[in-house]
C-alpha cells in the first residue's frame, strides 16, 4: 500500500461544512493521523507523509482556515473551499479521474485552437501565484530574445507579430525573436535546453548573435 491509497482512506475523513447554515466542523491534524494509521496499519508510516501533503496542497490553494491551521486544526472556510479540497483530493487518489481530456496539454503549434486555452489558463494560474507570494514568486519560464534594430532611408525596419490580437503598433516589433535551444548548440553549449530554460543563456552572447543571425 503507498501514499496515494492513504489520500484515499483520508477523503472520508475531512471536515466538512453545511451548504446552508454556516455550519461546519474541525479536526485536528493529529487525529487524522492517528485515524488513518489505525484503519491501515501496513501503512502506518505513510498516515504523517499524506496527512502533510493534502495539508500543503489545501493550504496552497487556500482552502484551509489559517488561524486553525496554526493550532493544528483543519477547518475550511467555506463549503465552495470544502467541495473543491474534495474534488482535488479525489483527482490525486482515483486512477480514472482527470481534470483535462487526454489531448488538452498534447496541442502544440501556433495553429492548434487548444494553444489559446493553454495560453488563458497558464496566465490565470501565473497572475494569481504571482500576487499572492509575500516576496515573489519563483518563475517556471525564461525567455531569451534577440532584436535588431535595422535602419534604412531614415526609416527602422519591423516585423508583424505572428500574435495579432495586441491593438495598433503593439503587432510590429524589431526584427528577432527567441532564443532557442539550436543556437546555444551551435556555438557549443552543453545541456542547451537545461541552459535555455534558466537565467544562463542570458551569459551566452555567441548564441544570442546566433539567435538574431
Amino acid at each position: 500500500m503507498g501514499i496515494i491509497e492513504v489520500l484515499g482512506a483520508l477523503y472520508p475523513l475531512l471536515p466538512r461544512y453545511a451548504e446552508e447554515g454556516g455550519e461546519y466542523t474541525c479536526v485536528a491534524r493529529a487525529d487524522l493521523i492517528t485515524q488513518l494509521a489505525e484503519q491501515l496499519p501496513s501503512a502506518a508510516d505513510l498516515a504523517e507523509s499524506a496527512v502533510a501533503v493534502a495539508q500543503r496542497v489545501f493550504s496552497t490553494t487556500g482552502l484551509l482556515h489559517e488561524a486553525k491551521l496554526q493550532e493544528g486544526v483543519w477547518q475550511f472556510v467555506s463549503s465552495p473551499a470544502a467541495l473543491f479540497a474534495r474534488s482535488l483530493l479525489i483527482c490525486l487518489t482515483d486512477s480514472q479521474q482527470f481534470v483535462f481530456d487526454r489531448a488538452f496539454w498534447n496541442a502544440q503549434g501556433d495553429f492548434s485552437p487548444r494553444i489559446d486555452e493553454q495560453r488563458k489558463l497558464l496566465r490565470h494560474v501565473e497572475l494569481n501565484r504571482q500576487a499572492h507570494h509575500a516576496q515573489g514568486a519563483q518563475p517556471i519560464r525564461y525567455v531569451h530574445v534577440a532584436w535588431g534594430l535595422i535602419h534604412l532611408d531614415g526609416k527602422v525596419l519591423f516585423r508583424m507579430r505572428e500574435d495579432k490580437k495586441r491593438p495598433g503598433l503593439g503587432n510590429f516589433v524589431p526584427i528577432g525573436g527567441r532564443l532557442s535551444q539550436d543556437d546555444l548548440k551551435a556555438v557549443g553549449v552543453s545541456d542547451a535546453l537545461a541552459v535555455l530554460q534558466s537565467p544562463r543563456a542570458a551569459k551566452e552572447p555567441q548564441a544570442i548573435q546566433q539567435a538574431l543571425q
